[in-house]
């Protein structure tokens, strides 16, 4: 694929994408599922967003099974859309939501509130979702 000319790579498996429209097709799926599964964490992304700094933060990220996220939280909303495989979402910590478990299979979408402790945890031997924090 010839999008890879345009991305810049900024970390291990964190890709950033040129300013302006960005179009992310089936190649790039398969780009970030191989990238996962050769980087030190087993995931790898997209960032959709120009900057750190921007106030919209969205991004394409694919996580293997044998990845491991902790348990966070964000000071903004995330969102997140199931585009490929299947996950589970833990909230382990107190409040309403404490002690779910949310399933989430391709096609599904998922909206977390800010300051509420999850942890995405991959099902399928990859998981391709995009996120969206705001």
């Amino acid at each position: 694929p010839t999008w890879d000319k345009k991305m810049k790579l900024i970390s291990e498996g964190v890709w950033q994408a040129p300013a302006g429209i960005v179009h992310l097709t089936g190649d790039d799926v398969a780009f970030l599922e191989r990238e996962a599964k050769n980087t030190q964490k087993r995931r790898a992304r997209i960032l959709a967003h120009p900057d750190p700094e921007a106030r919209l933060h969205e991004m394409l990220i694919a996580f293997c099974r044998d990845s491991w996220n902790p348990p966070h939280a964000h000071e903004k909303v995330e969102s997140m859309l199931v585009l490929k495989g299947m996950m589970t979402v833990e909230f382990p910590g107190d409040g309403p939501f404490s002690k779910r478990l949310v399933v989430i299979h391709a096609g599904e979408f998922l909206r977390i509130p800010a300051g509420v402790v999850h942890q995405p945890l991959p099902v399928t031997d990859c998981v391709v979702m995009e996120t969206v924090e705001k």
